[in-house]
């Protein structure tokens, strides 16, 4: 008995701190581990580049789908069943760098080195090139000022139509309703959109508009598609000078005929998961979903992935329109920043994760049930990431540590006081001493509480430590276990008045370190 006693003064503060980090582990592993939104998987791994860009999808003739994405070694292609499993591949050797494009149908490989496109199978250049427009079945590119059609099957290509402003930039957009061109230029009547439609080899002019921005912001980026003999237009905008210094964009959004003035109405994206907006929207696709103009799109966002920053670059959707509020979703939920999302189908995504030099991954995600399963369960980079945040939030405990000297630098000064004034009293280890230092210990612990016990720590704090009234509890409760565990122990070990205060503080401050410490972050 003697020796358990002497035992459970050290093993008793050991199994709370020990509890105190496994329930943090805990609330950190399910930060982790939350899926990006309710309907929607956590990110499934199904591949990893050296390379940022965007993978290239597409279906095959019977129906899969085909996922391309660059690789050290050239190109690789993934073919996945309705279930999203990998049913074949192929690897393509071809050269790469951070400008090659791919375009991919079927047996059929063409890329780009950003001036010129070539044979995948042969390596030949089959022309060269100022633009490239990859679409899923068809594969536009630009020389000079004029646009072409690359036949892939003979390599052949057909001029679709010339541009008459050299510095007129296209976008094009493929969707049910077939492939539409807008050339984009500036003249003085404003921005210049002309509208083209592709039908079998031949293109026509079926529309032009013009349109004005604020004249403090710039156009930065337009994406659009058609639905229904009308043009979806969203467009990204820059403020030219900011007093802040900092870049600020706006978002505009039209539904409007083909051919009319687009009605332009701002439009913010709300963060599903923070209390502010989303910022520094980029990457963004547009198509239509169940009638709905749907943004596909990285933003930077909330996240509680990472035990630092509170946000991240994510990958988001958003149903959008001119008269209400757009709808956000999460798609992706990692503590690395992610970018160059693409729709595999309307209910699936894949995007490029940032891991490091050589270390980007290719992750997918989806409402189907299927996926939803497969990513529900434990995996190692889940647990590695949980870890680590841990450790990250325990390395900034410490802190409190420091802090709390205001706390116990007043017992101190009693001691010093007693030992000038009464040595004898320290020696004979009178208990008065040691109640008396501890009293002095908890009123400037109270006192001083704001300075462990901040707003910012009670805000990132979960609720079974941050309700009303919980600093005090807690102070008050430490105190009354430390005084347990010492009353338990310390006569067994005959420690001194002087140790037995030591200890005391030294445990509370340590309870507190565990406990709080980590949201001083």
């Amino acid at each position: 008995m003697k020796k358990i006693k002497s035992i459970m003064v050290w093993l008793a503060p050991t199994i709370i701190i020990m509890i105190a980090i496994s329930v943090l582990f805990l609330e950190n592993y399910q930060d982790v581990s939350e899926p990006p939104d309710d309907n929607w998987s956590r990110g499934l791994k199904i591949g990893k580049t050296s390379f940022e860009q965007e993978p290239f999808v597409h279906q095959t003739e019977d129906g899969q789908r085909s996922l391309s994405y660059l690789t050290n070694d050239g190109v690789q292609q993934n073919i996945y069943n309705d279930n999203y499993e990998l049913i074949s591949d192929k690897a393509y050797d071809i050269p790469v760098d951070k400008f090659t494009s791919i375009f991919v149908n079927d047996d059929k490989l063409i890329y780009s080195d950003y001036y010129s496109m070539f044979n995948g199978e042969t390596k030949e250049k089959i022309q060269d090139i100022t633009d490239f427009f990859p679409l899923k079945e068809k594969l536009l590119y630009k020389k000079e000022n004029a646009l072409y059609l690359l036949h892939t099957d003979e390599m052949t290509s057909t001029q679709l139509f010339e541009l008459q402003d050299n510095n007129a930039s296209l976008i094009v957009d493929q969707s049910e309703q077939g492939v539409h061109v807008i050339s984009q230029s500036n003249n003085t009547d404003g921005n210049l959109l002309t509208f083209y439609q592709l039908n079998e080899n031949k293109i026509k002019e079926i529309g032009s508009t013009s349109f004005d921005v604020k004249s403090s912001e710039e156009v930065k980026d337009i994406q659009f598609t058609t639905h229904n003999c009308n043009y979806l237009l969203l467009m990204s905008t820059v403020q030219k000078q900011s007093s802040s210094g900092k870049m600020t964009n706006f978002y505009y959004f039209a539904d409007t005929p083909i051919g009319e003035t687009p009605d332009l109405k701002q439009i913010s994206f709300k963060d599903p998961h923070g209390n502010r907006e989303l910022r520094e929207l980029s990457d963004i696709k547009m198509k239509i979903i169940d009638d709905k103009p749907t943004l596909l799109f990285k933003a930077f966002g909330s996240t509680k992935t990472t035990f630092k920053d509170a946000l991240q670059f994510n990958i988001y959707k958003a149903e959008v329109s001119s008269e209400s509020t757009p709808t956000v979703t999460r798609l992706s939920n990692t503590p690395n920043s992610s970018s160059n999302p693409v729709w595999l189908d309307d209910k699936t995504v894949v995007w490029i994760d940032h891991g490091g030099e050589e270390n980007n991954r290719i992750y997918l995600a989806s409402t189907d049930q299927t996926v939803i399963d497969r990513t529900s369960g434990i995996t190692q980079s889940v647990f590695i990431q949980s870890l680590g945040k841990t450790i990250g939030m325990l390395s900034y405990s410490f802190l409190a540590a420091v802090i709390t000297v205001i706390w116990f630098i007043w017992p101190l000064v009693f001691i010093v006081f007693i030992t000038i004034a009464n040595n004898r009293s320290l020696d004979q280890d009178q208990s008065w001493i040691f109640y008396t230092g501890v009293l002095i210990y908890l009123v400037a612990a109270l006192i001083f509480k704001g300075t462990i016990f901040t707003d910012a720590v009670m805000a990132n704090a979960p609720s079974y430590l941050s309700f009303t009234g919980s600093s005090f509890i807690y102070l008050i409760g430490f105190a009354l276990a430390s005084l347990v565990i010492l009353r338990y122990g310390a006569k067994v070990r005959d420690w001194s008045t002087l140790v037995q205060l030591t200890y005391f503080i030294g445990i509370h401050v340590s309870f507190i370190t565990v406990f709080f410490g980590p949201y001083l972050i």
